[in-house]
């Protein structure tokens, strides 16, 4: 799980305007419209940015367990999945799909879909699955009968991150240098909306922080790529 042990909504925001605002001070009704928006900042323009731009990396802290009901029986049998709130960015979608009576599910493409033989001595006992668009189709083995042959089912899926809607919600990123990171880029927000000085401080620490990012995962980033990413958060 990447929910913060540190973080709260209220904290992140505060001290990231604390430090913006400084010494310098701002007008008292910029900082109460900046207030309504504190929730949109810190979702949409923050905390979705970083973790979209560094979901490669940090899809383990994301990856979370679900239950799932069948949405309509048959042979294949099969789920909805589209309003799971699943983390899309580009690459192929790793999912995996486990059932109370089996353990875990055995993924296969639509062809070994089409030519299972519940029949077979290896597949009586088994539950498959194919995932195609938003939908998980199941078959099962000739051992698994009545409309609760799947049994209990969890879907194990890369989220998106929690958003939070209360000053007491924990952010939802793992704190370390990750953190760091969704910490800089709220400054950065708060600074730029606020006219401070100090914006271009913050933009020149990213660079570091992006890199300690990627060090702390085990990878060497090129100039190249923190520079990417540096001009994607600022």
């Amino acid at each position: 799980m990447a929910l913060s042990k540190i973080y709260t909504a209220q904290r992140f925001y505060s001290d990231s305007l604390l430090d913006v605002v400084g010494e310098f001070g701002v007008a008292s009704d910029q900082v109460k419209v900046l207030n309504l928006e504190r929730f949109d900042l810190i979702n949409r323009r923050a905390i979705d940015v970083v973790v979209g731009e560094f979901y490669s990396i940090l899809a383990k802290d994301y990856f979370r367990p679900q239950e799932i009901e069948i949405s309509q029986d048959g042979d294949p049998a099969m789920i909805d999945i589209e309003d799971l709130p699943m983390m899309k960015v580009g690459q192929s979608l790793k999912i995996e799909l486990q059932s109370s009576v089996t353990g875990l599910a055995r993924p296969v493409s639509f062809q070994q879909m089409q030519t299972f033989n519940p029949n077979s001595v290896m597949e009586q006992n088994r539950i498959i699955y194919h995932y195609a668009g938003n939908k998980l189709y199941l078959r099962s083995g000739v051992n698994l009968t009545g409309t609760d042959r799947f049994g209990d089912l969890t879907i194990w899926f890369p989220s998106i991150p929690d958003d939070v809607a209360a000053d007491d919600d924990p952010i939802d990123v793992p704190d370390g240098p990750a953190m760091e990171v969704a910490i800089i880029r709220m400054k950065i927000l708060l600074a730029d909306r606020l006219g401070s000085p100090k914006l271009e401080m913050y933009k020149e620490d990213l660079p570091v922080l992006i890199q300690e990012l990627f060090q702390n995962y085990g990878i060497t980033a090129t100039k190249e790529k923190v520079a990417q990413k540096t001009k994607a958060l600022s």
